[in-house]
């Protein structure tokens, strides 16, 4: 779990790095936009966890299995919302980074659906499971294989525009559900930490 955040911390970095390349405006709407993504993910994978987990250590697989497809549900249902006038109501900013910000969070909008599935089941479910190894190798072939690359490619050498950046760095959200999905599905990320 460690190594997973670590490098997920890294894969921030480099990503803010990219963006500023972009200008000051592109910064300040990654700023406010990052906030609705964590809003999202924070309380989908943090609530899944402590259930999933509690639930393993009862021994209670038929519950567990009902828990998880539940939870599956409840997911996809809330990253459909997005909160983007909400919490753009508490900046003072310029017209440009407004206008950024608003088309940032339409992106999350559409990526957060793939957020609140794949992270919450990801790091709340399979981890709360047991299975930290799975979460740390899918983020390091999606971040440093498929992501940066190409999040740089399209800003250094294609020049495109924030939002195609933006759309790019965020898109792992959503093809992530694949292998996530897969895993769930095969439930070899049951593992039993407690004493008997």
């Amino acid at each position: 779990m460690l190594l997973n955040q670590a490098q997920w911390g890294l894969a921030q970095m480099i990503q803010t790095a990219v963006l500023g390349h972009l200008g000051a405006a592109v910064i300040a709407a990654n700023s406010i936009a990052v906030i609705v993504f964590q809003m999202v993910s924070v309380f989908a994978y943090g609530a899944a966890g402590i259930v999933i987990g509690r639930t393993i250590g009862e021994n209670n697989m038929k519950k567990l299995r009902q828990m998880v497809r539940t939870l599956e549900i409840l997911f996809l249902g809330i990253g459909i919302f997005s909160i983007r006038n909400f919490v753009l109501e508490f900046y003072h900013i310029s017209g440009q980074a407004s206008f950024m910000a608003k088309n940032f969070m339409c992106i999350l909008a559409v990526t957060s659906v793939g957020t609140a599935y794949q992270m919450a089941c990801d790091n709340g479910i399979i981890q709360g499971g047991g299975d930290t190894s799975f979460s740390m190798k899918m983020n390091l072939i999606s971040m440093w294989l498929i992501l940066v690359p190409c999040a740089c490619i399209a800003a250094f050498v294609r020049n495109d525009s924030a939002l195609i950046v933006f759309f790019i760095l965020k898109s792992d959200q959503l093809y992530k559900i694949i292998p996530v999905k897969l895993r769930l599905e095969r439930w070899k990320w049951v593992k039993k930490v407690t004493r008997e």
